[in-house]
């Protein structure tokens, strides 16, 4: 049960850290995406945290980087509808895997990049003409170790 405890206030200590790095126009444009979403009819899934908690999680994922400066996250966003909400999820993160895969097929400077875990940050629905609509926003952690050269640049150093 401690250790319980204790993971979770070391939890709210991070969530305070990361939050204090947004600054002011940050906030500003939360308040605007927030206000978009709500307009057009969004509303946070069963189970999970407010629009605005999500959109600021969103924030520090987009903003975090490495001691190089480089993304430490691929953010991908995906939109489907269905007869009910676990089946518009469900092809959400259809979605969502697949354009993860291209981006790390591609990479960047010709490096092809492994992607971690989906970690889901945004999790909204709508009702619209009798079918829920899930919009999906998640995070995949780039792998330092699985970043390597293509086969062909390998090939050509020996």
């Amino acid at each position: 049960m401690k250790r319980f405890v204790t993971l979770i206030f070391f939890t709210f200590l991070t969530l305070a850290t990361l939050t204090a790095q947004i600054d002011k126009q940050t906030l500003k444009q939360v308040k605007q995406e927030i206000k978009v979403l709500q307009s057009e009819g969004w509303q946070p899934s069963f189970g999970t945290n407010s629009i605005e908690e999500q959109v600021m999680k969103v924030k520090e994922f987009t903003a975090a980087k490495d001691k190089d400066g480089a993304p430490i996250y691929i953010i991908v966003t995906a939109t489907n509808a269905g007869m009910t909400e676990n089946v518009a999820t469900s092809m959400a993160y259809h979605t969502i895997k697949a354009e993860a895969a291209k981006v790390s097929t591609k990479g960047q400077n010709g490096m092809k990049v492994a992607l971690g875990r989906c970690i889901t940050l945004v999790k909204l629905q709508r009702n619209s003409r009798g079918k829920v609509e899930v919009k999906l926003t998640c995070a995949f952690k780039i792998s330092d170790i699985s970043i390597s050269k293509e086969e062909g640049e390998n090939s050509s150093a020996n």
